[in-house]
């Protein structure tokens, strides 16, 4: 099964990390990537959804989708390792957001 966590170092960087799928005995092999979010406004639509596309193209990087013939199975756990990868973005980018628009607020940023 695979499993990711995605956890933002700053505002500046998240690390996207994916786990794929364990072999016989082996340990899952863990995969990750830095995502640059900075200069980004995650309080605006147009800065979220750049981010956004950006963390989606890092989950499926670390999470192994590709194109072509591939097994159902294979698919399917390509698929919800992305899934899963962008609902953990999401939670941490939604706590990204809060912290810019709390510095906005405050008239620090």
């Amino acid at each position: 099964m695979f499993s990711k966590k995605l956890a933002i170092a700053s505002l500046a960087t998240a690390t996207l990390f994916a786990a794929g799928p364990a072999l016989a005995d082996d340990a899952p092999e863990t995969n990750s990537v830095d995502v640059s979010i900075s200069g980004f406004d995650l309080t605006t639509e147009e800065g979220s959804a750049v981010v956004l596309r950006k963390i989606e193209n890092a989950a499926e990087k670390v999470c192994g989708a590709r194109s072509g013939p591939q097994s159902i199975t294979e698919r399917n756990l390509t698929q919800k390792c992305v899934a899963d990868a962008m609902s953990d973005a999401l939670d941490s980018l939604s706590v990204a957001r809060q912290r810019q628009a709390d510095l906005k607020n405050s008239g620090a940023g």
